[in-house]
């Protein structure tokens, strides 16, 4: 999603991100140069200052939660028929 493409911004906006999809905002050199990464395999982009980014969005970001304060990203019902 583009709402502005000033490229001389110090700031960018991430709309959606994290739980209560809230608005957040990041510096643009949290966000570029990105680097490469492997997850669970695969070779991905990842931003330089990640760790700042994830503390930001989720707090203790390395920590699991509590049973009772887990959520999932997308919750659905999916009933199946014989």
């Amino acid at each position: 999603m583009t709402k502005n493409n000033d490229k001389d911004a110090k700031y960018l906006v991430n709309y959606g991100c994290g739980y209560g999809y809230k608005k957040q905002i990041f510096e643009k050199e949290d966000y570029f140069p990105p680097s490469t990464a492997l997850f669970e395999g695969l070779s991905v982009s990842i931003p330089p200052n990640y760790d700042k980014m994830l503390t930001q969005i989720y707090g203790d970001y390395m920590q699991i939660p509590n049973v009772e304060d887990r959520i999932t990203h997308s919750p659905i019902d999916i009933k199946f028929n014989d």
